[in-house]
């Protein structure tokens, strides 16, 4: 029994060796061709590889040559060294200037970041400040009122919401007048003005032109009587006849014209009187506007002397406007302007006496 085991144990060695043979060559041919598909690829990539740089290599060669080229057409023109030499010195200290510049401006900007922040009553006086200069500058220069108005408003605002001092109350008596005086000029409403000028100057082809004389005072020139009027039946027939003869000259009346005449208008003279009239109506609109009195009232008269020349002076029409323009006439369009000099003045001392400092106290260079 011992025997048998033994042989089959020695007869089935030969197959497993077998088995293990067969399965190492299969495993050596696949790890083969594993090793056949990589260096595949590895040298597809190295060839794409080579090829790449083999291109990179032939632009930098055709750079070079350009390079080259063009050293070469520098070196055959007429630009002596010392020139070239000059122009790259001038740039460097071109950049060299920006360079310095820009490093100021850093340091400049450091020491405002390091810096604490200003205090809130600076900030307050320093916008009160430029909104009275602002508004100065409005009421001197550009006549606008409004303008003016609102930032004195906002700086009598500012002054309100800061610590009260003699100082400060010194300055608000001194800016409540002054607001008083600005807004007293603003009731005048140019707005409101300025329309009714355009209404007139849409107007004007409705107005009546003269058509013929002007309307002119009569005057009546008789002859006196040559005979007493009959009272009686028994005055003669001389009486008579001198009585018919006084009857006559009492139907002549001999009428003076004391006005030049203006004939019949054309359609062309008639079109330039209505246009002309509108352009001076636009001319005084405009002269409202920019507060210009001393122009504004020669407008208005120009404007009164064409109507009452050129056009009918019965209709209701014309009489209204003649007096629209005698009242704006006595308008003032220039008040006098309040001066606001001496509270900015007192306004910049507080300031510089009592900031540790200025908002804008280092500007930074450009």
């Amino acid at each position: 029994m011992a025997e048998t085991t033994e042989t089959t144990l020695t007869s089935s060695s030969p197959m497993l060796s077998s088995k293990r043979r067969r399965g190492g060559l299969l495993f050596a041919g696949l790890l083969l061709t594993g090793l056949s598909l990589i260096s595949y690829f590895a040298w597809q990539q190295i060839t794409g590889s080579q090829q790449r740089l083999q291109q990179q290599i032939d632009a930098l060669a055709h750079q070079l040559v350009t390079l080259q080229t063009d050293v070469q057409a520098m070196l055959s023109e007429d630009i002596p060294d010392e020139q070239m030499q000059e122009d790259i010195e001038t740039q460097l200290k071109t950049f060299s200037a920006q360079q310095r510049r820009l490093e100021t401006d850093l340091t400049t900007l450091a020491n405002r970041v390091q810096q604490p922040p200003p205090r809130t009553e600076d900030w307050i006086l320093t916008e009160t400040v430029y909104l009275l200069t602002l508004a100065d500058y409005r009421l001197r220069f550009a006549k606008d009122f409004n303008t003016a108005l609102a930032a004195l408003l906002e700086a009598e605002h500012n002054l309100q919401s800061l610590p009260q001092t003699t100082l400060l109350t010194t300055v608000k008596n001194q800016l409540t007048p002054t607001i008083s005086k600005v807004r007293e000029a603003t009731q005048l409403n140019l707005t409101k003005l300025a329309a009714q000028l355009a209404h007139y100057a849409t107007t004007v082809d409705q107005l009546s032109l003269l058509s013929g004389t002007h309307s002119a005072a009569t005057k009546t020139k008789t002859t006196p009587a040559v005979a007493k009027t009959v009272t009686t039946m028994d005055k003669t027939w001389q009486n008579l006849v001198a009585t018919v003869w006084q009857q006559l000259q009492q139907l002549v009346v001999i009428r003076y014209n004391t006005q030049a005449d203006a004939g019949l208008l054309s359609t062309q003279q008639q079109h330039f009187i209505v246009e002309s009239l509108r352009f001076k109506l636009e001319l005084a609109r405009y002269f409202l506007l920019h507060r210009d009195s001393q122009n504004f009232n020669l407008s208005l008269q120009t404007i009164a002397d064409w109507l009452h020349a050129y056009y009918d002076q019965q209709p209701p029409t014309v009489k209204a406007w003649q007096q629209q323009l005698t009242d704006w006439q006595q308008l003032n369009l220039t008040p006098p302007v309040p001066n606001l000099s001496p509270i900015i003045d007192t306004l910049q001392q507080l300031l510089s006496s009592t900031s540790t400092h200025s908002p804008m106290d280092t500007p930074i260079t450009q």
